[in-house]
C-alpha cells in the first residue's frame, strides 16, 4: 500500500484514513501491519506510525537470493493468518488489490466470514474484486496530508 500511494500519488498513505474506511462503523477487532524489512534502511519511524495508527506490525527482512535478487513476499503469511481468524470474526477486510488473494475468497467464505478489500483503483485486480463481497477503492482523501489526522 506504501509504494501504491507512492507511485500513484506521490504521497504518503494515511493509515488511520484507510484503516477507519476498512472498519467503517464495525467494530475493530484486530488490524495487522505486514512490512519488510531493509537492514540498511531505519524504519522504526514507519513501524512506530503503523502502531500509532492502531495496526499490531508484522516484519519480515528480505532475503538475498544465491543469484543476487532479492525476495520479499508475504502472501502466504496473510493467507494463513485470514484463515486463522476467520473462526473469530464476522468480516476480514484485506488491505491490497493483489490478485493472488482471490484465490482465498472461497476458503474465507465457507467459513461464513464476509471477506471485503480496499485498494487503490490502479492496483486493483479485477479477479480480485470480482471474487470478495464487497471493496472500496482508495484515493486521494486516504493520503496523508498536513492539517488531517494520520
Amino acid at each position: 500500500m506504501y509504494h501504491s500511494a507512492k507511485k500513484l500519488f506521490g504521497q504518503n498513505l494515511s493509515y488511520g484514513k484507510m484503516l477507519r474506511a476498512a472498519v467503517g462503523p464495525r467494530k475493530l477487532v484486530r488490524a495487522i501491519a505486514y512490512v519488510i524489512e531493509r537492514p540498511e534502511v531505519d524504519q522504526q519511524g514507519f513501524f512506530d506510525l503503523l502502531r500509532y495508527s492502531g495496526f499490531e506490525v508484522r516484519r519480515r527482512e528480505v532475503i538475498e537470493r544465491m543469484d543476487g535478487s532479492f525476495k520479499a513476499d508475504w502472501d502466504l503469511g496473510i493467507a494463513r493468518e485470514m484463515l486463522a481468524m476467520a473462526d473469530r470474526v464476522d468480516a476480514i477486510v484485506l488491505a491490497s488489490g493483489n490478485g493472488v488473494f482471490a484465490d482465498m475468497a472461497p476458503l474465507i467464505k465457507a467459513k461464513g466470514v464476509k471477506f471485503e478489500c480496499c485498494a487503490f483503483y490502479e492496483a486493483f485486480s479485477d479477479e480480485l474484486r470480482r471474487a470478495v463481497d464487497c471493496y472500496r477503492v482508495l484515493g486521494e482523501g486516504h493520503l496523508y496530508s498536513n492539517e488531517s489526522n494520520r
